[in-house]
This record gives C-alpha cells, sequence and structure tokens, in this order.
C-alpha cells in the first residue's frame, strides 16, 4: 500500500516536472523573441532597411525551428518589417498554444 501511495506520488511529481519545463522553455523563448524584437524595433526606428548578418541568421535560425513558413517573395534577406512581422506572428502562436494546453 505504500509503495503504491509513492508510486502515485512519483507520477504525479513527474507530469508536474514536465509541465514545468515546457512552460520554462516557452518563456525562455518568449524573451528570447523579445530580444531579438527589441533589436528590430531598433533598427526600424533609426529608419535602417537592412538587418545584420548576426541577427538575420539568428531570426532565420527561430523560423527554421518554429517551423514558420517563409514569404512568398524571400529573396534570402527578410526587410526590416517582414522580420517584425514573423516575429509577432511566431510570438502570436506561442501564446495561442500556451492558451489552448491550459
Amino acid at each position: 500500500m505504500l509503495s503504491d501511495a509513492l508510486n502515485e506520488i512519483n507520477e504525479v511529481y513527474e507530469r508536474w516536472k514536465a509541465e514545468k519545463d515546457i512552460r520554462e522553455a516557452r518563456r525562455n523563448k518568449m524573451k528570447y523573441i523579445d530580444s531579438l524584437l527589441n533589436q528590430v524595433e531598433e533598427l526600424n526606428l533609426a529608419d535602417k532597411t537592412e538587418i545584420p548578418d548576426e541577427l538575420h541568421a539568428k531570426i532565420l535560425e527561430l523560423i527554421d525551428e518554429s517551423d514558420y513558413p517563409l514569404p512568398e517573395d524571400f529573396s534570402g534577406r527578410l526587410s526590416v518589417n517582414q522580420a517584425l512581422d514573423i516575429l509577432f506572428d511566431i510570438q502570436d502562436m506561442l501564446m495561442c498554444n500556451q492558451i489552448e494546453e491550459e
């Protein structure tokens, strides 16, 4: 009887830990997207049209990880406005998934 209770406690704990890890990963990804958004918004406010290579690579990597479709007119380089739109879309997708899971 005691071992049954311990097994049940362990199962509940493992489920809780897995859910906590998922929430933490989502939170970290949201922070990362916020960081990228801040950088791209600074470019936009400075009326820049090109994204620096390192930032562009990070955005493309996030797009790939998120299974987000690139725009049909993608020429290998995202504009500042395209990057902002995509980053906001990915962020929205994460928030919608979070709401659906709760």
